[in-house]
């Protein structure tokens, strides 16, 4: 190459470079101007009002875009006789002169929806540049009108390349469903496993294994029995697995220990977690065997977690810090209920091996994995003996030193079904540290929070009616949002195409659903906790 070309290449490259990101070379301000959509076909009306579309599709591209970029993105505005209903490419190219006169914009970005039948819908998205007058880039999507937003977002980050990314949309990544992720699961199948496994049975029949999420399981019952399952090829096969899950006869220190490691020869490629259920006491020695074997698949890349039983020793349990950084130890919460002829009730709780006394109304709060200690009493563990510090016959031990007839004992209490849910899910909205309960018309329910800010924001608002967006994912413990980031917005700046009742919101099909989307509802605040 002589070099007139390389310099002649250079400064190819370098116009080029002046050409695409006149934020950075040019005089222009960094500014998107959005533009109304055009419609064309025949949109739903049970879900659109095709009058406003244009204008809908555009406040919905605004917000997209101001989530998906760290770019300043501006709406287009009327002026005059000027109505805009939606331009395709070649006009809006034809027009860039008149939208880009603003000193303040440098690039364009317009699109079009495409009703193609009932339900299916395609998405089309340009970009161009004010300072070429050209178009840039140009992305087109397909799917079902449920999938609009999807569909939006994923074409709007395809043609907007030479924007940087949002730091705050990479971060919502991390929670997007896992792929090619595999599950095993370990079971005690022990006679005193009775009382724990109904819960364990509801939060694992809501998995869907798949062939990019595949379950397997090690059960281990009575007389050393030990069964491996292979990836399961349907629901059905599944849920029969799963709801064979009963308890019986006894499991010994030396089946659970040599079935947690003949796992590791049943366990499928790609496996990323281990679930492991049992009350058992282990003995020292075991102990530290049970230390290797977690400690041998962290070194493999598996995250395992240990869930105690209602039947596991406090004292056990208290032992288990061992395993930092080697295994997770979830905490459940088992409680049963104590009425006495006086007229006074009160639930009996452990979590881990701290006791306590908590209201009588507290059920709910137990059952849906929401109970808050802090407002219990300590329970005077200390007055009692190892023998009576069990969930079977504390409230008897109770009700004999405080001179209280019993009335009745409820059924065990118990938050492990969304303790697991918290495992497979990585903690989501419902146990999140700061709660608010809203209504969307005839339905209640709790919004997620990690940010003290926001739920300050929405905590003053109690009684009042406003929009607020939520990232949301389906849990075995039902819908629940993303506590990291939630929208609230001027009533102006709403997009109302992403706009849902949240009995509509349930009605839809799950496979509809992306946690990348951000779903809005109009709501009251009704109340608001945190741990």
């Amino acid at each position: 190459m002589t070099r007139r070309t390389s310099l002649r290449a250079v400064s190819a490259a370098f116009l080029t470079l002046c050409l695409t990101v006149p934020s950075v070379l040019s005089a222009r301000a960094d500014r998107l101007l959005v533009l109304p959509f055009r419609v064309s076909g025949k949109a739903p009306a049970a879900y659109f009002d095709e009058s406003e579309l244009p204008a809908q599709s555009m406040q919905a591209a605004l917000f997209l875009s101001r989530l998906l970029r760290e770019y300043r993105a501006i709406p287009y505005r009327e002026s005059g006789a000027d109505r805009l209903q939606g331009l395709d490419e070649q006009a809006a190219e034809n027009r860039l002169g008149t939208f880009c006169s603003d000193p303040n914009v440098s690039h364009v970005l317009g699109g079009q929806l495409l009703f193609t039948g009932p339900s299916d819908l395609t998405v089309e998205i340009f970009t161009a540049s004010c300072v070429r007058r050209s178009i840039l880039y140009k992305d087109r999507s397909s799917g079902n009108i449920n999938e609009i937003q999807s569909l939006m977002r994923k074409s709007i980050f395809r043609a907007t390349p030479f924007l940087p990314e949002s730091r705050s949309y990479a971060r919502l990544q991390n929670f997007e469903e896992m792929r090619d992720s595999h599950l095993h699961i370990v079971v005690d199948l022990s006679g005193s496993m009775e009382l724990t496994l109904p819960f364990a049975r509801r939060a694992l029949e809501a998995l869907e294994p798949s062939p990019g999420k595949t379950v397997t399981f090690t059960v281990i019952g009575s007389s050393a029995r030990i069964e491996h399952t292979e990836a399961f090829a349907d629901q059905t096969a599944y849920l029969k697995t799963v709801r064979s899950l009963h308890g019986s006869g006894a499991t010994t220190e030396a089946s659970l220990l040599d079935g947690l490691r003949r796992a590791a020869d049943h366990i499928k490629p790609g496996t990323t977690r281990m679930l492991f259920l049992s009350d058992a006491t282990f003995s020292e020695k075991g102990l530290l065997q049970l230390q290797e074997i977690f400690r041998s698949y962290k070194r493999a890349g598996i995250d395992v977690a240990l869930f105690p039983g209602y039947g596991s020793d406090p004292a056990f349990l208290d032992r288990t810090g061992r395993f930092d950084r080697i295994a997770r130890v979830y905490t459940p919460v088992f409680a049963r209920r104590g009425g006495f002829v006086s007229g006074e009730s009160r639930f009996f709780v452990r979590r881990g091996s701290a006791f306590f006394l908590c209201p009588g109304n507290s059920g709910d709060d137990i059952a849906s994995g929401r109970l808050d200690t802090s407002r219990c009493q300590s329970f005077p563990a200390h007055r009692y003996s190892k023998t009576e510090l069990d969930l079977d016959r504390i409230v008897q031990a109770y009700a004999d030193r405080n001179n209280l007839k019993i009335s009745e004992i409820s059924p065990v209490y118990s938050d492990l079904e969304f303790r697991i849910a918290d495992f497979l899910t990585d903690r989501t909205g419902a146990r999140a540290p700061y709660r608010v309960l809203v209504q969307s018309g005839s339905r209640a329910f709790w919004i997620g929070l990690n940010s003290k800010e926001d739920y300050q924001a929405l905590s003053r608002k109690k009684g009042e009616k406003l929009y607020v967006g939520l990232h949301l994912k389906a849990t075995p413990g039902g819908v629940e949002n993303i506590p990291a980031r939630i929208y609230m917005l001027p009533d102006a700046e709403v997009p109302r195409l992403f706009l849902l009742e949240y009995e509509r919101l349930l009605k839809l099909n799950r496979s509809y659903w992306n946690v990348r989307d951000a779903w809005f509802f109009h709501v009251e605040v009704r109340d608001y906790r945190h741990e």
